[in-house]
């Protein structure tokens, strides 16, 4: 759970950890549920 960033109102949130193959099938995945969703994706080596 986190807060929205301008109204403070709590917001339900994941984090998940996953190579880099299955970066576009998580993509995809997220836009056809919510194609307005906000997403981070931070890259590690």
């Amino acid at each position: 759970m986190g807060d929205g960033g301008f109204t403070q109102a709590k917001k339900d949130s994941i984090m998940i950890v996953i190579n880099h193959y299955e970066l576009n099938k998580m993509e995809k995945s997220i836009r056809e549920v919510d194609p307005n969703a906000f997403t981070n994706i931070l890259g590690n080596k």
